[in-house]
């Protein structure tokens, strides 16, 4: 039973690695990172899957918290209104609905539809009047204003 325990942290802890890359590659990627654990340490393929998928729902959460507080500070700081903060959160959700559409395409396709849509956010930006040059003041905060996603 212990070891069972010790695989499900190690296998976290690869997952946290393996979800902080790119949103859009991280199944592929994930998937044969799954296998190459379940062979490895002799575990249900599946049970290794559901470690990673609780996984990307908890740094899911986590990075939607973060990114809520950020825009917070901003409207605190009158970097941004109210109404800019709710269109933000808005947008947000349309892309990553947009970005789940692409996880079926091929890499070459992924990133130009990716790009695409990156210059399309950062146009969105533009008409809405929301400020290009926000930056997150904590080190390491990915920047979610650009390409909350």
């Amino acid at each position: 039973m212990n070891k069972k325990y010790l695989i499900a942290a190690i296998t976290a802890i690869i997952a946290t690695v393996a979800v902080s890359s790119s949103t859009i590659f991280a199944e592929s990627d994930s998937n044969s990172l799954v296998d190459k654990i379940a062979k490895k340490f002799g575990l249900k393929k599946e049970e290794v899957q559901q470690v990673f998928d609780e996984h990307k729902k908890e740094m899911y959460v986590q990075r939607q918290q973060k990114f809520q507080e950020y825009l917070d500070q901003q409207v605190k700081q009158g970097k941004i209104t109210e109404e800019q903060k709710q269109k933000i959160l808005q947008k947000q959700q349309e892309l990553r609905q947009e970005i789940e559409q692409l996880k079926n395409l091929d890499p070459d396709r992924k990133r130009e539809q990716v790009k695409q849509l990156k210059q399309d956010y950062q146009n969105w930006l533009k008409e809405n009047n929301i400020p290009l040059n926000l930056k997150p003041e904590k080190p390491g905060f990915k920047h979610f204003h650009r390409m909350p996603f």
